[in-house]
């Protein structure tokens, strides 16, 4: 078994649930209804006295394709040899399994509770075709939001693992939480219908549990949201909010604390998400920027001008970068001369 994101206890337990099971069953034992098992369980059934024709002729056929030189060598040689009467085949895949024994052994990887419930249950669904088809296996994003709600640290760190950067990763986190909490659906529904307090009320709850960030859970809700909305557009719906105001779950006070804590992904948001609610009520987008430009400079101006008095010229470095990383305050050259102006007043 050469799958990388187990190790060998989970191996070993998955092949020998595998076993058992077909072990007792009695149809495996009938002639026939062995084969139509079989077939249930996604196998091929051929006749034998064409496999090794069959076999040679396809491992030709894979010469053309992208495998690795290897595969391509290994394949020819190994299905002429079984032609021959020659039994190259089996010793290549013994050699591999004892390649794939040592090397699982020796990953370090460590063996989890949740990954052998894994190991062993997603074994079982392979063996009863009838349960794998009715229970889906389960994909890393809910394996990871599985074991972020079990508080288990050393599965997420394996199942992040799993992906290739932290993109991956908060796709992966957002999905998990949108497939398996309810409440997703229904701050994204609440959004839909225009009700803004129970929207903020369900995404606060859901935040405030502390296993999943802010920026996580808003664009959960924000992608369901719009899987209503285009729901709802491909049947004719018509969303009518006259008379409503659009409301964000942001206040302009959430830009300098996403900006304080490094987070520029969550400051835009932010912004878009507070520029586009004003600009939905009614305001065009340039006049939307200057209102949160004029509350970041309440928040700041005070703040600077106290820092220039104490001669605290890492707290002023500090808060121009803040408003650099705005984006609402123009280029450096311009953002100095704002803050100029901010000590010229009184």
């Amino acid at each position: 078994d050469d799958d990388e994101d187990e190790t060998y206890t989970e191996k070993y337990l998955e092949s020998l649930t595998a076993e058992i099971l077909d072990g007792f069953n009695p149809l495996t034992y009938i002639p026939f209804v062995k084969d139509a098992w079989s077939i249930a369980q996604g196998f091929d059934v051929e006749r034998s006295d064409m496999s090794l024709v069959s076999d040679l002729w396809q491992s030709v056929e894979n010469l053309f394709g992208n495998a690795s030189t290897y595969d391509k060598v290994s394949g020819v040689a190994g299905s002429l040899a079984s032609l021959l009467g020659v039994p190259l085949k089996n010793i290549m895949r013994d050699a591999e399994g004892v390649l794939n024994f040592f090397q699982t052994i020796t990953s370090g990887t460590p063996t989890t509770s949740a990954g052998i419930w894994s190991a062993i249950t997603e074994s079982a669904k392979d063996s009863l075709p009838l349960v794998g088809r009715f229970s889906e296996k389960a994909s890393n994003s809910d394996k990871l939001y599985e074991a972020i709600m079990s508080g288990d640290a050393t599965q997420i760190e394996r199942i992040k693992g799993n992906f290739k950067d932290q993109n991956a990763i908060d796709t992966a986190l957002r999905s998990g939480l949108r497939e398996n909490d309810k409440r997703i659906r229904k701050a994204a529904q609440a959004r839909a219908d225009g009700d803004i307090e129970e929207y903020k009320r369900i995404v606060r709850e859901i935040i405030a549990e502390g296993k999943f960030t802010q920026d996580i859970v808003v664009s959960a809700v924000n992608a369901e949201t719009n899987a209503i909305k285009r729901g709802e557009s491909e049947q004719n719906q018509s969303d009518d909010t006259e008379g409503k105001d659009a409301v964000s779950i942001y206040k302009a006070s959430d830009i300098s604390a996403a900006l304080e804590s490094g987070n520029k992904d969550l400051a835009k948001e932010i912004i878009d998400d507070l520029v586009a609610t004003k600009v939905a009520n009614g305001m065009d987008e340039k006049t939307a920027r200057s209102s949160l430009r004029s509350s970041m400079t309440s928040q700041w101006k005070p703040l600077y001008k106290q820092a220039y008095k104490d001669k605290d010229t890492d707290e002023m470095k500090r808060i121009r970068e803040i408003l650099r990383d705005s984006g609402l305050y123009g280029s450096s050259g311009d953002i100095m001369n704002t803050v100029k102006n901010w000590l010229r007043e009184d």
